[in-house]
């Protein structure tokens, strides 16, 4: 009998290190070492159910390398799915081991874009998005104002396209005095040569008559790269070439190439009720300095009902050299209810 009881009491240290074992493990860029179960990466978000802390979410990028227990199911940047043990190599690379016969497969670790997930998007399918705001002021009696605004965007995504257009429009009376009219279109393609990265071609025509501008179009190509694309978190970064050239109702006209450079993020918060975004574009005269124009919109988005947003954001427009007598400094405040699908 005592040493039936001996022989469970040595058995409990192997129980309890078997379940230490079976665990995958993520090495943190910062030299954090993390265990737990992965249950899925998309989106560059990796989401790891430990036994401390309930399931966390990790952000792809702040990843060194991991190690997993058992096999997993992976897609690479070319759409290749296999299913392998992952263990880390060096220099941000991992070996991938299908079975015990099968050949290695070394490669950078962030050419791994699913893990026990699949893309949304396949070569055949189209995934169409798109948003509507509209905003009315209207008073009258003592004061005599009226104010409108809508914007709208729809974008189109295939696994290796994504086409966006959008336009603005503003106007606002005082009385009978016209005191904003402004109105923009906008247009863009970008094609996706791998996972993150894409090239893109642009077009944006803008009016806006209290700023002496008929028209100013602005078109160009250059290159992005995607760093998360998902429904909680999207940002991208690019950087290129446009041509710009500015009608002006009194002032002489211009024209000249500038370097662009974008910039578009948002992300929910609060379990997914509300939106923080940002988009930001600049154009740099290469020739002339004095041509720069930066242009931003910065807001939160609040989700009450499905499909139905309100927005509160902040639009803001500076330009160094403006047409004689008008102001370098355009700011909008905003108050939109809209539709999103």
């Amino acid at each position: 009998m005592l040493k039936q009881l001996l022989s469970v009491i040595l058995l409990i240290p192997s129980i309890f290190a078997m379940g230490v074992i079976h665990a995958d493990e993520i090495y943190m860029k910062n030299g954090d070492r993390i265990s737990g179960e992965i249950i899925k990466m998309e989106g560059n978000i990796l989401e790891l159910k430990t036994k401390y802390a309930g399931t966390i979410n990790i952000e792809w990028n702040d990843v060194e390398t991991i190690k997993t227990d058992t096999a997993t199911k992976i897609v690479l940047d070319d759409k290749t799915s296999i299913e392998a043990h992952i263990t880390p190599l060096k220099d941000n690379t991992v070996v991938l081991q299908q079975n015990p016969d099968a050949q290695p497969l070394s490669l950078e670790l962030s050419r791994i874009t699913h893990i026990n997930s699949s893309p949304t998007i396949s070569e055949d399918t189209i995934k169409i998005s798109g948003r509507v705001n509209f905003g009315l002021n209207y008073t009258k009696g003592n004061t005599d104002t009226e104010k409108l605004h809508l914007d709208t965007e729809v974008i189109a995504r295939t696994l290796k396209n994504r086409y966006t257009i959008g336009a603005e429009l503003n106007r606002e009376k005082d009385g009978d005095t016209e005191t904003a009219s402004n109105s923009t279109v906008y247009l863009k393609y970008d094609h996706f040569i791998n996972g993150k990265w894409y090239l893109y071609t642009n077009g944006t025509f803008k009016e806006d008559k209290f700023k002496d501008l008929d028209l100013r179009s602005s078109i160009g190509l250059g290159a992005g790269y995607q760093y998360y694309e998902s429904d909680p978190l999207n940002l991208l970064l690019e950087a290129g070439l446009n041509y710009v050239n500015e009608d002006f109702i009194a002032a002489n006209d211009d024209d000249y190439m500038a370097f662009r450079w974008g910039l578009k993020y948002d992300q929910k918060f609060f379990k997914d009720w509300i939106k923080a975004f940002h988009e930001h574009e600049g154009l740099q005269g290469i020739e002339d300095k004095e041509d720069l124009i930066i242009s931003s919109k910065t807001g939160l988005r609040f989700f009450f009902i499905k499909n139905v947003e309100a927005t509160g954001q902040l639009n803001a427009d500076w330009e160094n050299s403006p047409a004689p007598g008008t102001k370098r400094t355009d700011l909008t405040y905003l108050l939109t209810f809209g539709y999103h699908w």
